[in-house]
């Protein structure tokens, strides 16, 4: 069965199509074919596969004049335009010459039956920059060309002067920058074109001063240069760069500039605004303007709306007689993006109402009349839960529940919370949470302060109660370190009659006995991915089947115990596929964005780039053709869950620093073995359990820069005298003093470490950037000498607070996967007074809480990490570029210690 998506948004009225823009885009080229009479638009395409296309506007329409995409010539295309002495399309850009080490132009003759081939031309070729001059950055216009048609010449203005092209293919420079032409260009501004009523080429860029980036133009008669008075027109900036404003040449007016659809004509001296009416225009970056002499219109070309969703618009904004319209249609983001961070949760309604909230707050909007509502406005919402991360579900009632455990239910407009934060909950992330037959909430795992949870919550009488008995610990915990995340969905199945936990390498139920129990399911895992994405369950009551969705394949199985079958496949909607090389994969989309309407047994999901993606998938046809395969295969009657007599249990003793366990079988034995000191798991006293898996740690705190004598540790200043070795250095270059840090008795044979780092912006990235010293007790008390030119940090003293516990799981895993019992104490250890809870990125000792992935360092102690987006040091070392987390660590002979660099 194969189903397709469903766009639920009023089908777009009919417009002319413009041609496709480029994803990268910093220049294109739109301009007069005056033989044909007809626009002419090139663009470098840079999706899956690259190249030049060469469009005509005919007929009302935009026509592909390039079958097949033709090579690019050059490194990066900086201009062009109609060239008629040469009967085609001319494509500037410059590339390097390795033999010379110089930038050369290449021209690149495009004719509009699709072929293309290389100018050749000697001479003075153009130069882009002075002897020495390092001007032109990566991004940044490297020249701008004009093709001047009554001289049948072609014009180059670089920062050097101006060079021209005749008929005769030869270069020539005409004029040296007197200092009129600016050295600073703002980016991809440098653009050039024909004036024909005065006859003149004009050049326009976008420059820098010490306080300002003004436009400015210039125009060219083939002997002099003029600038181009601003008289009369209007603040031409954009933001900080890129200017909203084009330039082009008209055969009326002579030159003519647009902004925010205001139209400007150059009179003399001053400039004068003309009267514009109809389509709104935006501030578009990045696009070219272009006066259509047979038409008598304005064409603005593809480019940036800041204020219109992200990316390229694929528009053109067309002015004819003084009235706007628009060609295509403009992009806008749905309305739940304005929610905190960008994302929200789903949801429907007993009733089919469809439901969105944020992530962070009870901000809430409903679907109506093809919009989303705001219904709860956002100071509402983030007053109900302040900035606490929740997930939602639908039903009866539509209910929330916070990372704390407060619950809230939606009552028509208005919510309800039921409860307070909940100690039980242990502020957790990341949790399971479905309701069971009666109507119960059920919430599984999850993340607490770094650590998987494995315990199993209800709410009862309006707060958060604790299964009666802990569960084994899932397969699927053993993932995470080894490349493989998985995500893990609870959901209530009416046939089977139990909430069941679906993760990749086993499904579990919750049995009465509040347990789960591993469901053997044929097949199951090589059905789906490890992600949440491959293996989402949707549950219907009126045939009492579950499908799984697994969206990066694009498929639908039927969930059966006997073994999981492939039921439909669906196609994605055309929105969401990729437009451009390294856009997100289609189903990335509609995975993150989905919620199931019981109601219409429908999926629906949001395109959140797209205020027309909004779409619907209908699940009806594959829950009958499940139906038909035949009944579903149901659970075998469990045998009674504790034997007749003495149930065995497992204890536990931490004796002269080694865990002792022994399993005892009758009353005597467990008796004479709590006599020599053993327990039970669920018995043993914080001492014991903090022996077992804990591990001290002390958070940091940095103070403000301030005066008076320097502290031991401390960011910045003077570091102590490094005994017998010389300053660190990057080569010949001396590295910046960063931090020195007490170690207090993390190690035995030092007392402290004094970190450097390469202050040019290659330490996050490069290990080698970093040197970590080791110091004695005795450096502290003596003061080594900053080399010359190395800036020193503002003092900021390093304090530490009281200790506390962290627990490790390297070794609590193994014994928490052996017994659930002791899994369930060290749960509950994590939930005790003197715990580290909030300071786990900057502390001294503890467990290292990586951010791009675990780092294994046998023979290795961790030292300190400390959390440099806290710590501004950007002010005195601009270039050093520091972000994230500096992790130290020092070689358990304490003849090495080393400083490395994470960050999300």
């Amino acid at each position: 069965m194969k189903l397709d998506w469903t766009n639920l948004s009023p089908a777009l009225k009919s417009t002319v199509e413009p041609p496709p823009v480029p994803s990268l885009i910093s220049t294109y080229v739109l301009d007069f074919d005056s033989e044909r009479g007809v626009p002419v638009y090139l663009v470098p395409r840079d999706d899956d596969q690259r190249g030049l296309e060469l469009w005509s506007f005919e007929a009302g329409a935009w026509k592909c004049l390039t079958p097949r995409r033709l090579k690019n010539a050059h490194e990066e295309l900086e201009g062009g335009g109609w060239d008629s002495h040469r009967h085609g399309l001319v494509a500037w850009g410059f590339g390097f010459d390795h033999q010379t080490r110089k930038w050369a132009p290449a021209g690149q003759l495009i004719k509009t039956d699709g072929t293309s081939s290389q100018l050749v031309f000697s001479g003075d070729l153009p130069v882009l920059e002075k002897e020495g001059a390092s001007d032109i950055s990566t991004f940044d216009a490297k020249g701008a060309f004009a093709f001047d048609p009554v001289r049948k010449t072609w014009v180059c203005l670089t920062r050097v002067g101006i060079w021209e092209l005749g008929p005769t293919d030869v270069w020539t420079k005409k004029f040296d920058n007197d200092g009129s032409i600016p050295l600073q260009w703002s980016h991809s501004t440098g653009v050039g074109f024909f004036e024909p009523v005065s006859a003149r080429t004009v050049f326009w860029m976008q420059t820098e001063t010490e306080d300002d980036y003004p436009v400015v133009a210039f125009t060219w008669n083939g002997s002099a240069l003029t600038s181009v008075p601003r008289a009369g027109l209007p603040d031409l900036m954009h933001g900080l760069f890129n200017p909203g404003c084009q330039l082009a040449g008209h055969a009326t007016h002579g030159l003519v500039l647009q902004i925010t659809g205001k139209l400007f004509v150059s009179k003399g001296a001053k400039w004068v605004e003309l009267p514009t009416r109809g389509e709104a225009v935006p501030s578009i970056e990045d696009a070219t303007m272009l006066h259509d002499p047979k038409r008598d219109v304005l064409i603005v070309g593809p480019g940036k709306h800041e204020k219109q969703g992200s990316g390229f618009q694929r528009v053109m904004f067309v002015n004819q007689s003084g009235e706007w319209t628009l060609q295509g249609h403009v992009q806008k983001p749905s309305e739940l993006k304005s929610s905190g961070y960008g994302k929200f949760n789903l949801a429907h309604a007993k009733d089919g109402t469809w439901l969105a909230t944020g992530t962070h707050s009870l901000q809430t909007w409903r679907r109506e009349n093809d919009a989303w509502r705001e219904v709860v406005d956002k100071k509402t919402g983030q007053a109900l839960v302040p900035s606490e991360l929740l997930e939602v579900i639908g039903g009866d009632p539509v209910t929330a529940v916070n990372r704390k455990g407060v619950v809230a239910t939606l009552q028509g407009t208005t919510w309800k919370t039921l409860n307070k934060p909940d100690k039980t909950f242990k502020d957790r992330t990341g949790f399971g949470l479905t309701r069971d037959g009666t109507g119960r909430l059920v919430v599984w795992g999850g993340e607490a302060n770094g650590r998987k949870l494995n315990d199993t919550l209800f709410f009862e009488n309006g707060a958060w109660r604790a299964a009666k008995k802990p569960s084994p610990q899932p397969a699927d915990f053993k993932h995470g370190k080894d490349g493989v995340y998985v995500g893990t969905w609870l959901s209530w199945d009416s046939a089977l009659g139990r909430v069941l936990r679906f993760g990749f390498e086993e499904v579990a139920a919750l049995g009465d006995d509040e347990i789960w129990s591993v469901l053997k399911v044929g097949n199951y895992q090589k059905s789906i991915t490890s992600r949440g994405y491959g293996h989402a369950p949707v549950h219907d009551l009126q045939t009492g089947e579950t499908l799984l969705l697994d969206f990066e394949k694009a498929r639908i199985l039927r969930f059966d115990l006997k073994g999981c079958a492939e039921v439909a496949t669906f196609s994605f909607p055309a929105e969401v596929q990729p437009k451009k090389q390294h856009d997100t994969a289609a189903y990335q989309h509609l995975a993150e964005t989905f919620s199931f309407d019981p109601v219409s047994r429908s999926l629906f999901a949001v395109f959140t780039e797209d205020a027309r993606g909004v779409f619907k998938l209908d699940l009806g046809p594959v829950f009958e053709g499940a139906k038909a395969m035949g009944p579903r295969t149901l659970l075998a009657k469990a045998a009674s869950s504790t034997p007749a007599g003495f149930e065995p249990v497992t204890l536990y003793r931490h004796h002269k620093g080694k865990l002792e366990s022994v399993k005892v079988t009758s009353k005597d034995l467990l008796a004479a073995r709590k006599k020599a000191g053993f327990a039970a798991a669920n018995e043993l006293p914080r001492e014991a359990l903090i022996a077992m898996v804990g591990v001290e740690s002390e958070a940091i705190e940095v103070g403000k820069a301030g005066k008076g004598a320097a502290p031991k540790s401390r960011v910045g200043g003077t570091p102590a005298l490094i005994a017998g070795k010389a300053w660190p250095k990057k080569g010949k270059t001396p590295m910046g003093f960063l931090l020195q840090l007490e170690t207090g008795t993390l190690l035995n044979k030092h007392a402290g470490v004094a970190i450097f780092c390469s202050l040019e912006g290659e330490a996050t990235t490069e290990d080698d950037e970093n040197t970590v010293v080791l110091l004695k007790a005795g450096d502290f008390a003596k003061k080594g000498a900053t080399p010359e030119g190395v800036p020193e940090l503002p003092v900021r003293p390093i304090t530490f607070e009281t200790t506390k516990i962290e627990i490790d799981e390297a070794r609590a895993q193994p014994l928490a996967e052996k017994d659930a019992v002791l899994g369930a104490a060290f749960e509950k250890l994590q939930s005790a007074k003197g715990m580290q809870e909030v300071h786990l990125a900057q502390k001294r000792g503890g467990v290292p809480q990586f951010l791009q992935g675990e780092v294994t360092l046998k023979n290795w102690k961790f030292i300190a990490q400390l959390d440099f987006d806290r710590i501004d040091v950007a002010k005195t070392w601009p270039e050093a570029g520091l972000a994230g987390c500096l992790y130290v660590f020092v070689k358990n002979d304490e003849k090495d210690a080393v400083a490395f660099w994470q960050y999300t």
